[in-house]
């Protein structure tokens, strides 16, 4: 247990929590792409759900706009972006759950309406 807090207090240090390295690990904005500070996605946590058309490319797109990918949705999530498969999912719903609760103000995208935001 000791060791367990040291490991969360060391990454609260370094600016991580544990349980959302893997995305951050897996998508760094691209070398020479600066994010816009007064855009939409900046520094805001963003959640995927479902197969894209644009694949894992809507994802880098949402990275190098300055936003945090997250794998779960949470009372700190900006952002669903939903594919058609995943309208009716486990993350749609739990979104919808925090937002009538009053536990968040999580706005709902499709594919489309994400990329006319990053490309605006």
């Amino acid at each position: 247990m000791c060791l367990s807090a040291l490991f969360r207090l060391i990454l609260t240090q370094l600016g991580r929590s544990g349980r959302e390295t893997k995305l951050s690990e897996q998508f760094q904005p691209r070398a020479g792409v600066v994010p816009d500070q007064a855009g939409p996605l900046w520094q805001k946590r963003i959640v995927f759900a479902g197969v894209f058309q644009s694949g894992k490319a809507a994802m880098q797109m949402a990275v190098d706009a300055g936003a945090l990918l997250r794998e779960t949705v949470s009372a700190k999530t900006a952002f669903l972006v939903l594919a058609p498969s995943a309208a009716a999912g486990a993350k749609a719903r739990a979104a919808a759950a925090l937002n009538q609760a009053g536990k968040a103000h999580i706005t709902f995208l499709d594919e489309a309406s994400f990329l006319r935001m990053v490309r605006q």
